[in-house]
């Protein structure tokens, strides 16, 4: 209910990979679903410069590689006063 007016813009996907998960989720490494395309596959949504912005938190490797993987798609580091695609949480 916090989001009902942008509801409409949002697209929740789980992605479980530990375990076979239910249809609506994807099962593989977030970098693998990127790297694949599958992850906007399944979206059906491009991840583009002009309007994606993706915040990446978790596991230090992970972030890196996701990381990486969107800049050399020349995505863009979000940095004080300098707006870009990505925000990046660490947390180790």
């Amino acid at each position: 209910e916090l989001f009902a007016e942008y509801a409409h813009k949002l697209k929740y996907v789980p992605v479980v990979i530990r375990e076979q998960a239910e249809r609506s989720a994807l099962n593989d490494r977030i970098t693998s679903l990127l790297a694949n395309g599958e992850l906007e596959a399944h979206v059906g949504l491009p991840i583009d410069q002009e309007r994606s912005r993706i915040m990446i938190c978790g596991n230090p490797d992970m972030v890196q590689e996701t990381r990486q993987l969107l800049l050399d798609r020349s995505l863009t580091l979000s940095l004080r006063g300098k707006p870009g695609n990505m925000a990046v949480e660490n947390y180790w």
